[in-house]
């Protein structure tokens, strides 16, 4: 009995998967912030883990925890590149923490992911 094997190639000389090209891009959306709109993108997969592995060594009780939404923020809204750390210390703590939480959340971690 002889099976017929599909051996076509997906590579074209020269030309990119259309996966490849995917790869990198940005996708952002807007979302509140302090009854404003802001727009926020979401992470890559190896910002994702650069966190994670951040988070795991950080202690919530000192000023990591805020060094880490930061950083988040920095990473996942495209719209504080001026925002300096003092600027930071200026926001109420719950909106920065919903923020970063909707950062997360729209990159894939969380309970409500990529939505």
């Amino acid at each position: 009995m002889t099976s017929k094997v599909d051996t076509q190639t997906i590579s074209i000389a020269g030309k990119q998967s259309k996966m490849k090209t995917l790869a990198g891009l940005t996708i952002s959306r807007q979302c509140k912030f302090m009854g404003d709109d802001v727009t926020i993108r979401k992470l890559m997969v190896f910002e994702v883990l650069d966190l994670q592995s951040k988070a795991k060594e950080i202690d919530k009780g000192d000023d990591e925890g805020l060094a880490m939404l930061r950083t988040i923020i920095r990473l996942g809204c495209m719209d504080c590149a001026d925002v300096t750390d003092e600027d930071f210390l200026k926001f109420p703590l719950d909106e920065l923490s919903s923020l970063s939480n909707e950062i997360m959340s729209f990159s894939g971690v969380g309970s409500t992911s990529g939505k």
